[in-house]
């Protein structure tokens, strides 16, 4: 794969949680942006590589989420 990085060394949640307190906090919408991390971080499996959330990843678990129902 040249010239394409491969991020397993950083975790989803940690990346979600960085973003979060550095780049959110600085948008005009930070406000909903923040909700929506915050909800991510709580209802969806976070706790993996960066290189392990891909296409496929997010559209199950939207597909899971559209069939549940999230406080």
């Amino acid at each position: 794969m040249k010239g394409k990085k491969i991020y397993t060394h950083i975790v989803f949640k940690h990346a979600l949680e960085k973003y979060k307190n550095t780049v959110s906090i600085t948008k005009k919408g930070s406000d909903a942006e923040i909700t929506t991390i915050n909800f991510f971080l709580k209802n969806m499996k976070v706790n993996l590589s960066l290189s392990a959330i891909d296409k496929m990843y997010l559209v199950e678990w939207r597909e899971q989420r559209l069939g549940g129902v999230f406080a």
